[in-house]
């Protein structure tokens, strides 16, 4: 069985290790092995193929979780389908990212549509999340299902929003359940709306996959230089989205045409200052899945990198900087201060109750005066009165008289020297009459006599000590 030794090296050891392993893994990439649905995703989902595809043409790309440096334009940040909770949570970020637009930056959001089924917060309000075109004062930019309508324009701004509101309420006061779900016919009704997390996994995984659709496009604006290399694009083959926007006038858009023969928008370009923005209503079509169909990676080059400029790949709201890191809680002043202060306490108390290495301490020190010392320095006080010779005898005779009391098994109080002496005599009758004529002659004396010289006094005292 190992000892406590070995078991508290041991678990010494397990710390080390694992603070050390913690410690490696931020030199690493937060790739979550590859199936994130981020620029490290190697799935159909994710969009490693883009990252690759810029890099082998030679343009300058890197992933980043912070916003871009201001002074530095000319260069494109690209948020391809960044998560709704944390961008409704941390909405700072966005809002350093709009001075850097207006002085000439290019940002481009390829967003998915803020579904209501999101695992937001319970009782938080889907209407009440701040969408990314709120942070960049393009509120009315938004994503939409395709069978909204046909292609929006500023007088169809009444007509998108209020069937977006109905189509919200609806919604949320209704047990949702897609077409051909096979929960319609299977779950029970336990009283709980089938909107939740749980449904959608269980959507996921019966799903019915539909195969992509190919469709025409057009540009228009300043995006119309691009019209002849760009003329087709693989869309998903469901879920289609459009952009809708009301006050905001896009300086260019690529639209195309779905099954219903209605005019839906793919991207828009917004100018912002010296700057612009463009929204990309599916990033599926710069995904692994779908970036090597017909002219999607042509559009993906045309969009992020015009000009050959440099692309900043945004991985803060995939949540890559904080997901499974617990040390990154340390470059929060509040838990870096707390855990500074809980540091530094344990090791001072450590080192307070440590033991010290070195020679060891001096023993304690005595006390000035032993029991001896200090009866002779009372001896000698006392002998300096008058008064005090006789008391010093008077002091002796009793303690004699009770150390002999005691010995024959009477009371300490006995000041009988006959009973005493009696008492004596059935042991030792010699003895018995030795102490008696003592004890009697020393009482005469302090009767008689007032002043005692100290030959007197010691002669009283030695004959007193020989009764013992």
């Amino acid at each position: 069985m190992p000892s406590v030794r070995s078991v508290i090296l041991l678990a010494v050891l397990l710390l080390l290790f694992s603070l050390v392993y913690s410690i490696l893994s931020l030199l690493r990439p937060p790739d979550s092995g590859g199936q994130g649905q981020d620029s490290y995703g190697t799935q159909g989902y994710g969009f490693r193929a883009l990252y690759e595809v810029l890099h082998e043409l030679d343009i300058e790309v890197s992933r980043q979780f912070a916003p871009p440096n201001p002074q530095a334009t000319g260069e494109t940040l690209a948020l391809i389908a960044p998560d709704n909770q944390l961008v409704a949570v941390n909405p700072t970020y966005l809002q350093q990212v709009l001075p850097w637009v207006e002085r000439g930056g290019r940002l481009v959001i390829a967003q998915r549509e803020n579904s209501l089924l999101s695992s937001m917060p319970q009782g938080k309000a889907v209407a009440d999340m701040p969408t990314l075109g709120e942070c960049l004062d393009l509120a009315d930019v938004r994503v939409v299902p395709e069978n909204v309508g046909r292609f929006p324009t500023p007088s169809d701004a009444e007509q998108v929003r209020e069937s977006s509101e109905e189509e919200r309420e609806r919604l949320e006061e209704s047990d949702y359940a897609p077409p051909n779900d096979a929960r319609q016919d299977s779950a029970p009704d336990n009283g709980v709306g089938n909107n939740t997390i749980y449904d959608e996994i269980f959507d996921a995984l019966n799903r019915i996959s539909v195969p992509p659709r190919e469709v025409a496009i057009e540009t228009e604006g300043t995006l119309a230089a691009w019209r002849d290399t760009l003329q087709f694009v693989t869309l998903p083959g469901e879920g289609g989205r459009t952009l809708v926007f009301e006050k905001s006038i896009p300086a260019g858009t690529i639209h195309y045409q779905n099954a219903a023969g209605e005019r839906c928008v793919l991207a828009a370009e917004f100018q912002r200052g010296a700057g612009s923005v463009i929204f990309i209503s599916m990033p599926e079509v710069l995904s692994n899945r779908l970036l090597a169909q017909t002219h999607n990676s042509i559009l993906a080059v045309r969009v992020l990198s015009p000009h050959g400029e440099r692309v900043l790949l945004d991985e803060f709201y995939h949540g890559l900087g904080v997901r499974g890191n617990m040390l990154y809680l340390l470059t929060r002043p509040g838990f870096a201060a707390v855990a500074l202060g809980l540091l530094m306490y344990v090791c001072l108390s450590k080192w307070r109750a440590g033991v010290l290495i070195g020679p060891a301490l001096p023993d304690e020190t005595r006390q000035r005066r032993d029991i001896g010392e200090y009866l002779a320095a009372m001896g000698q006080f006392f002998s300096r009165g008058p008064l005090a010779r006789p008391f010093l005898v008077r002091r002796m005779y009793e303690g004699v008289l009770r150390e002999l009391s005691l010995d024959v098994s009477l009371p300490p109080e006995t000041q009988d020297e006959e009973l005493v002496s009696r008492m004596l005599a059935r042991r030792d009758p010699a003895r018995a009459k030795r102490v008696l004529e003592t004890l009697k002659e020393v009482n005469t004396a302090l009767e008689s006599r007032s002043h005692w010289t100290e030959s007197q006094t010691v002669d009283a005292m030695r004959r007193l000590t020989g009764c013992l």
